[in-house]
């Protein structure tokens, strides 16, 4: 099992058992013990085994209260139902101390929000069974170099640096096929089913790391027999694998002589043999390789594979069995999982970009050539959203692709990028741009706004002339003064009912109805159900709360760049008259009208989109590649 981060509303219950050591909490669990000790609290007879919780959470992930229902040590078990106020005071049997271990874990170490999740329990379950399961799996261990010192140094970067850490593993691992066992304080352990898939993920991690230059990794990586317990994974091979890691350089890779055998005839890995090498609590010596990548490009994340195909498949029959009365709902959910099981008609690479004031960025590209950025902020899902491979039904990204590096990027607070984030303002959704520019060391680019974009790409092209080539805005604006009345203040209304309630159906609608008005019924439950990926309630209420206050007339009158600004007649989201004045700001500008609604004006047509590429095309051979 993996880590569960859990957010729930306020007072909401959630019964979760949770297992406390883990493998790489043990030590921790024991300091703890030894502080306590100190403190002459009377803690029991040696480290607890397992401590069974029922948690309370509140939205933000912090802990409001939790229930001890079991606690189990080495000399037998402690039946047990005791409860944490917020308050943490701990009443019931068997003595507080042992409450109050587990409270100073939970809270000093860093444990919470991430728990371990094994299965819903209540009062009176059996929480003493346990299931073994042996498996020939690849482990990977990571480390952030120099983390003890940089905590002792500067709390709060080492605070952001294990967040940007934690979040890099969990986004890579699951790209490879992979699971995250554990990523308490700097370390992650994760398992693969095969050492190609963890070596192609710990090329993965390092090569993203070139947009954190704070941040350097070393990584183990073994392939052996391990035992999978509760969530938990135990065995020599867990511990040959924690071993290696301290051998790799930093920012370097470590594998085990079964790992090296795997790969060894990859023409993206080069290694070079450290010879063997003997380790704390196991048998015999070991031979150890370094691993590098090559000039060759490592394969992409895995395709489901042809049996997957046919199961997915199956399913779908029963399904339209179950939903024949209901033809939209049907449809709707082939649209959607369909695609999963389907050869992309092409292929993106994922990259990860670290803004000025920490946020980390995931960008996707496709194709070569001149560089083009798309631009819009917000409701993107670079992966399972609009225009991403997966649900790219008219071939705009081929098309966009085909002579050029097509740049599309997650902002703040969606999609694959960083959630938990409060700042949407102008300035914030501008370092996005100027992270992931920089990221992909662009000389020169081209910026595509779409919609709500268009006030952050007209802000960056003001202040980064000398990086940008052309500016296409389609069907955007320069402030929210261009939305008719009735719009603003149905968006004022709907502002807290989007941050409390934006994953219910009915009212994701409310946006689709607006945006996508021309949309059929089939196509507004699939699109409903892209907003609803895209991001939170309160990402969704605050970037929209923040672009209401927007207004970047100023920098419009600024740009010297040659801009296209397109905007289609029957554009009721905004309406064709702002488009018109945001044309009339910008010096030197050329304006087209495109039949159609919003999504035409967007470009989100082949003819439209042609249009758009064209214009880009006019300055052939300006823009520079990624170096």
């Amino acid at each position: 099992m993996s880590f569960l981060s859990a957010r729930v509303s306020p007072a909401t219950q959630l019964s979760t058992q949770i297992f406390l050591p883990s493998p790489a909490l043990k030590k921790r669990a024991g300091e703890g013990r030894e502080k306590l000790q100190r403190q002459n609290l009377r803690v029991g007879s040696g480290p607890f085994e397992k401590v069974y919780l029922r948690v309370i959470l509140t939205d933000g992930d912090r802990i409001q209260g939790y229930e001890i229902l079991d606690v189990a040590t080495p000399t037998g078990r402690w039946g047990a139902s005791k409860s944490c106020a917020p308050s943490g005071r701990f009443e019931g049997r068997p003595s507080g101390s042992i409450a109050r271990l587990v409270r100073f874990k939970l809270t000093h170490y860093g444990v919470s929000p991430a728990f371990q999740s094994v299965s819903p329990i209540g009062k009176g379950a059996d929480v003493g069974e346990t299931r073994d399961h042996r498996q020939i799996l690849a482990i990977m261990f990571t480390d952030v170099v120099g983390y003890t010192a940089l905590t002792e140094r500067d709390e709060a970067a080492a605070v952001r640096v294990r967040t940007q850490h934690r979040d890099l593993v969990r986004t890579l691992v699951g790209q490879f096929e992979g699971e995250v066992i554990d990523s308490t304080g700097d370390e992650s352990l994760s398992i693969f089913p095969s050492a190609l898939r963890a070596v192609d993920c710990a090329l993965a991690l390092q090569g993203a790391l070139r947009s954190y230059p704070d941040m350097r990794l070393r990584i183990g990586i073994h392939l052996g027999d391990v035992i999978r317990r509760n969530g938990e994974v135990v065995g020599e091979g867990v511990n040959v694998a924690a071993r290696i890691r301290p051998l790799a350089e930093p920012g370097g890779i470590c594998v085990s002589e079964p790992v090296y055998q795997m790969v060894r005839s990859r023409a993206h890995v080069k290694a070079h043999a450290l010879g063997a090498q003997s380790f704390k609590n196991v048998s015999a010596p070991l031979l150890v390789y370094a691993l590098v990548a090559s000039d060759s490009e490592p394969p992409r994340p895995a395709r489901r594979r042809r049996r997957v195909l046919v199961m997915s498949l199956a399913s779908v029959l029963v399904v339209a069995a179950v939903m024949a009365l209901n033809r939209s709902a049907l449809l709707a959910w082939v649209a959607l999982n369909a695609p999963r099981f389907l050869a992309h008609p092409i292929e993106q690479k994922i990259g990860f970009a670290q803004t000025s004031d920490g946020v980390r960025i995931t960008y996707a590209t496709t194709g070569q050539g001149p560089a083009i950025i798309v631009v819009l902020g917000w409701a993107t899902h670079i992966e399972g959203g609009i225009g991403s491979p997966l649900y790219d039904v008219a071939g705009l990204l081929p098309m966009s692709s085909a002579r050029h590096l097509f740049v599309r990027y997650d902002g703040r607070g969606f999609g694959l990028s960083d959630r938990d984030v409060k700042d949407f303002s102008l300035d914030a959704r501008v370092r996005d741009i100027e992270a992931v520019v920089d990221a992909l060391h662009l000389d020169r680019v081209g910026i595509y706004a779409v919609s709500a974009g268009g006030p952050a790409a007209i802000t960056y092209v003001a202040r980064h002339p000398d990086r940008v080539s052309r500016l296409v805005l389609a069907g955007s604006l320069v402030s929210t003064g261009g939305l008719r009345s009735e719009d603003l203040d149905r968006i004022r209304r709907m502002l807290p009912i989007y941050e409390t309630d934006w994953g219910t159906p009915a009212v994701t609608n409310v946006m689709v109805e607006w945006l996508f008005s021309e949309a059929d019924d089939v196509g507004r439950r699939v699109l409903g159900e892209f907003l609803r990926r895209s991001g939170s309630g309160r990402a969704v209420a605050g970037f929209l709360r923040a672009q209401l206050e927007l207004d970047a007339s100023e920098q419009a009158r600024q740009i010297a760049v040659p801009t296209l600004v397109i905007h289609a007649r029957d554009d009721h989201v905004i309406p064709i008259e702002a488009g018109r004045a945001q044309a009339a700001l910008i010096p030197n500008v050329r304006f087209e009208i495109v039949e159609g609604g919003h999504v035409a004006g967007t470009g989100g047509t082949p003819g439209v989109r042609a249009r758009i590429i064209g214009f880009f095309d006019e300055d052939s051979g300006v823009v520079a590649s990624p170096k």
